[in-house]
């Protein structure tokens, strides 16, 4: 994401540690239960984040994580004579590499000097995966982030390509379906041969605008990832506009109702500014997910993703997380924190849901400034919404309460679980959770 908006931070995060759960989202007991929190969606220098590659590991190792994707934009590093001038006017200040300096001295970049001018060598992405990967212990993802904007109303078409070593992208097309057609069977080609050892999600549908509407996603883009919950962006919507969880009901419910596949919602701090974790060593940032896994191996996480073994959150911990596939009864318990009150909400869809659609004019508004791309370009465009039944993505149940279970009964199509806290997240953003919020993945 080309985006540099300020982030609101209003408390400082402490950082929090994974628990233990206790998971069934298959058809077979869990071998093992350890559970493993990542952030898969970063950004360093080698694109537009603001961090070195190993600078970035390193934060987020300190802070608790054991999963980190690099998903810088177009490309992998693998280039070892990648050099940037650094100091006074340039990208990367001189305030930057001493920042990083002092913070880990035994990570100190190179650099040089010709001509006067300062140089940093920017590590690829093995080098820095050779300094802080840890068996066991902490896993570094490769990856980029596939982006390309239309080339007729500047609508972003972003997706992040886990576990593959190369970088490919095609043209931008004049609309949505037409740019997603020309670069999503080059991510399938990247990924061709070994499916499960990759991972294919789509980011930030809500960015920058609501660029990505549900309807391009329930049958021709058969994605199987998505991010619910973005902290890379911040915009307001359209109060009748659908949100990213009515996105996913949408997707889920027609799919399900045509006989497809799922679609499992990620959160993400899609990392580009760095200062929250320069002012205190526990700082987290806003969104991750929590994943079951047998051990720490790619392999073995992203075999745990592709088969829903995860929840993402903004700051609630689970204690329990279980579906019986054979009594159809999905259970939550959360890990309570002091002083906060707990809402777990059952969300689903029936069969024969209502599939009318209305649409929504949502007028151009010349106060949101972007900052990128041309001036004409800087002003929220005049989007006209398609709007989805309330029948999509209901409420089922809802337990003021920190445990609760929902059964599945036969008119469902799926359920899935949201989490409300009375504790607010970090980082406040429009259109982003007011309050600490997790998600599980739907169930059927």
């Amino acid at each position: 994401m080309a985006l540099r908006m300020k982030r609101y931070l209003d408390n400082p995060v402490v950082g929090l540690a994974v628990a233990t759960l206790v998971l069934i989202m298959t058809e077979s007991p869990l071998a093992a239960q350890n559970w493993y929190r990542a952030n898969l969606h970063t950004h360093t220098w080698w694109s537009d984040g603001q961090a070195f590659p190993e600078e970035s590991l390193a934060l987020y190792k300190d802070a608790g994580y054991q999963v980190i994707a690099i998903t810088d934009h177009n490309l992998v590093a693998n280039n070892p004579e990648r050099w940037e001038e650094y100091g006074q006017g340039k990208r990367i200040s001189e305030a930057a590499v001493n920042r990083f300096r002092e913070r880990y001295p035994e990570l100190t970049p190179e650099t040089k000097e010709v001509d006067g001018k300062k140089f940093v060598r920017l590590k690829t992405f093995q080098e820095a995966s050779d300094l802080l990967s840890e068996n066991g212990q902490f896993l570094i993802i490769p990856g980029y982030e596939l982006s390309v904007n239309t080339s007729v109303g500047n609508l972003q078409m972003h997706m992040n390509v886990l576990n593959v070593t190369e970088a490919k992208w095609g043209k931008a097309k004049p609309t949505g379906p037409e740019t997603l057609a020309e670069n999503f069977p080059i991510a399938q080609q990247i990924m061709q041969d070994r499916e499960a050892e990759t991972l294919l999600q789509f980011n930030h549908p809500d960015q920058r605008y609501f660029d990505n509407p549900p309807e391009w996603f329930i049958a021709d883009y058969p994605f199987k990832f998505f991010e619910v919950c973005n902290y890379g962006n911040d915009f307001p919507a359209h109060p009748n506009c659908w949100t990213t969880d009515k996105f996913w009901d949408v997707i889920n419910a027609f799919r399900m109702q045509n006989g497809g596949e799922l679609i499992y919602g990620l959160a993400s701090d899609d990392t580009h500014i760095y200062e929250p974790f320069y002012q205190n060593l526990q700082e987290c940032g806003g969104g991750w997910v929590v994943i079951n896994a047998p051990e720490l191996t790619t392999k073995a996480v992203m075999n745990a993703l592709h088969n829903g073994q995860f929840y993402a959150s903004t700051g609630i911990e689970l204690e329990r997380m279980d579906f019986n596939p054979e009594t159809k009864v999905l259970s939550i318990k959360v890990k309570e924190e002091s002083d906060e009150n707990y809402t777990i909400t059952f969300i689903g869809t029936k069969k024969g849901f209502p599939q009318y659609t209305a649409t929504v004019v949502d007028p151009a508004d010349p106060k949101q400034v972007y900052e990128f791309g041309t001036p004409a370009q800087w002003t929220k465009p005049r989007r006209v919404h398609t709007v989805y039944p309330n029948d999509i993505g209901e409420s089922l149940l809802v337990i003021h309460g920190s445990e609760a279970s929902f059964t599945l009964s036969d008119d469902l199509l799926y359920v899935r679980a949201k989490i409300e806290s009375s504790g607010e997240p970090v980082i406040k953003f429009h259109g982003k959770p007011r309050k600490k919020t997790a998600w599980t993945q739907p169930v059927r």
